[in-house]
């Protein structure tokens, strides 16, 4: 397959306030594939519309296996400054996908000379291992799993951006046939030989999931059941979330429902849930998470993401039951996180005196 490569270029080197403030300058955004290349140009007002869209699939006659969008640290200068809170909206043969201006507004106070954002099919050997492991864990792959990576290029060096601080969002069609169960979205993490899910939609036509971090995405379909939730309540919610790789149980066979849920174990879940694994601090955010531990990076992501906030002594109380109160705080950060406004009567309910900080108090609930 061809390598295609779409470099969007700005036309001045060092825009000034005056120069982003001329609508008769072009940018030109252009869309490469071997020795043919095709140019779109933009005005200004047009880069300032809430959504830039970019519709790259009749361009070219052939396939692509890998495309490449490339923003000079200058475009992207002037995208954060006319257009901070719009979205690029990409589509391709291979998938669709859109990325916030959110997104550039965190890299401000990094040096740069390029913003790449790169899609790939994975190659026959990286799809047969990651088949393996799918099938290692009882789940079904469907179709080709997919390379999303975000990269600064800087002095000839080119580094991942390990955390984006905001969902993409990537589109692909949905499989025709053969799916039993739900489908979902998840990064295949090759150290571990493992997955985790992240954030996934289903539409009629196609299937929509959100990430905050690059890596390889498989489509899966996973059936699981613990014998212990069987004829409880709660059994097909336990069933959904297991089968999504949120929930795990304390074994292979056994969830344990009347046990009580430790702060640790609520993190855990909803960080799995927001699809932020691999948005973990390389420190512990607080004293007594020790950097060992199963939950160490859940509860470092979730701290950076504002989700968790611990005590003010510093610390977390991982092994602590959860109490309702501290429950819903977590869960309605992880709201906003998601990007969904908190419930407006739980808003109502909000005192001054009581501005959901977790406590230390732990009520009763059911896992």
């Amino acid at each position: 397959m061809k390598a295609v490569t779409v470099s969007a270029i700005a036309a001045p080197s060092d825009p000034d306030q005056a120069q982003v403030d001329d609508p008769l300058r072009k940018y030109i955004i252009r869309w490469t594939a071997d020795k043919a290349s095709r140019d779109t140009k933009w005005t200004q007002e047009e880069l300032a519309a809430g959504a830039i869209q970019l519709d790259g699939r009749a361009l070219f006659a052939n396939a692509a296996g890998s495309l490449t969008l490339t923003l000079p640290s200058d475009t992207v200068d002037l995208l954060r400054q006319v257009n901070p809170n719009g979205a690029l909206q990409v589509r391709t043969g291979l998938a669709d996908y859109e990325l916030p201006m959110a997104m550039l507004r965190e890299l401000s106070d990094r040096s740069f000379d390029e913003l790449r954002v790169r899609l790939s099919l994975a190659g026959d050997a990286e799809r047969s291992e990651v088949a393996r492991a799918a099938e290692r864990l009882g789940a079904v792959m469907h179709g080709q799993p997919l390379q999303l990576e975000l990269t600064l290029l800087a002095g000839g060096t080119e580094r991942p951006l390990s955390a984006y601080g905001h969902y993409v969002t990537v589109t692909v069609p949905r499989p025709a046939t053969g799916i039993q169960g739900r489908l979902f979205s998840a990064v295949y993490a090759a150290s571990q030989q493992t997955f985790a899910p992240v954030p996934t939609m289903l539409g009629d036509a196609d299937v929509q999931w959100k990430t905050q971090t690059g890596g390889l995405y498989a489509l899966l379909t996973y059936d699981k059941r613990f014998a212990d939730v069987q004829g409880s309540w709660a059994e097909e919610d336990v069933h959904t979330l297991a089968s999504l790789l949120v929930i795990n149980g304390v074994d292979e066979g056994s969830f344990a429902p009347g046990a009580p849920v430790t702060r640790a174990e609520m993190t855990a879940m909803v960080v799995r849930a927001l699809g932020l694994q691999d948005a973990a601090a390389t420190s512990p955010a607080f004293g007594d998470v020790a950097s060992g531990s199963w939950y160490a990076e859940a509860v470092a992501a979730a701290a950076q993401a504002g989700i968790v906030q611990g005590e003010a002594s510093g610390r977390f109380r991982p092994d602590a039951p959860i109490s309702r109160q501290e429950a819903a705080a977590v869960l309605m950060r992880a709201m906003t996180t998601a990007g969904h406004s908190p419930p407006r009567q739980a808003r109502q309910r909000r005192s001054p005196a009581s501005p959901m900080q977790d406590r230390s108090r732990p009520g009763p609930g059911k896992r």
